[in-house]
């Protein structure tokens, strides 16, 4: 977490919004992705409209209070290093200014920043990366065979057990059942506006024959006329509680 905290500082100052969003990143602060575009875009703006600015007139403790605020409403869990780095970088801004004001306190930190880049980038420090990942690595596939013969023993001793989970699987459950529901009724006013197409197709040439089969019709057509409604009332309920 000491070169996120590192690479944090540094895209503060040259204001490079992947920088900060990688630290961030890698300091752990984001355990949900699906977070992660929508934070990114809104520190890329956010920085954007920073670029446009000269140097000498930007203030870093305004824009790091900007990123906190987008940080919280992104609902980002801010580790202690990010914070604190934060809280150092403000509190320098505002000992340069009482000491210095007509000193921009990003004007100095950034051939530091660019030092800290460079520095990053030195032989040693990549021989040093090396070396840790050439490490990680030989501990990695040392353990390779005994995990792979544990796995092939409970495979062979019928002890495997593989779990597989859909996510949100309750929801799409639901969701199916409210378009069956929507469906049934439709299909259900469909038949009924056909039986009341066909009743009135029958009043109508029934209007001159006996007064019992016109009666009938009459009521047919006021029960459909009911059920219609009733059908009706129940998809706009359905429609309702959807939304809930």
């Amino acid at each position: 977490r000491k070169n996120a905290a590192a690479d944090f500082f540094m895209g503060i100052v040259l204001r490079d919004s992947h920088m900060v969003v990688d630290a961030i990143i890698d300091m752990g602060a984001i355990t949900n992705q699906s977070n992660m575009k929508s934070f990114e875009r809104e520190v890329d703006t956010l920085i954007a409209e920073y670029l446009t600015m000269p140097m000498n007139k930007v203030k870093l403790d305004e824009l790091l209070r900007k990123i906190f605020q987008i940080v919280y409403s992104s609902h980002i869990k801010v580790p202690h290093e990010f914070a604190l780095v934060a809280k150092a970088l403000g509190m320098l801004q505002g000992l340069v200014e009482k000491l210095a004001p007509e000193i921009n306190f990003l004007m100095i930190a950034e051939p530091i920043a660019k030092k800290l880049i460079y520095r990053s980038f030195s032989l040693e420090n990549a021989g040093d990366h090396f070396k840790k990942s050439l490490l990680a690595y030989y501990h990695l596939f040392s353990e390779l065979p005994a995990t792979l013969r544990n796995i092939l023993r409970k495979a062979a001793g019928e002890s495997l057990n593989v779990k597989f989970e859909l996510t949100d699987m309750n929801m799409l459950q639901r969701r199916l059942e409210r378009v069956f529901n929507r469906i049934s009724f439709s299909v259900m006013l469909l038949a009924i506006s056909i039986i009341i197409a066909g009743d009135l197709i029958s009043f109508g040439l029934s209007a001159g024959k006996s007064a019992e089969m016109h009666a009938f019709n009459i009521a047919i057509l006021k029960t459909g006329l009911v059920l219609a409604v009733i059908i009706v009332l129940g998809l706009i309920v359905s429609m309702f509680r959807s939304r809930r």
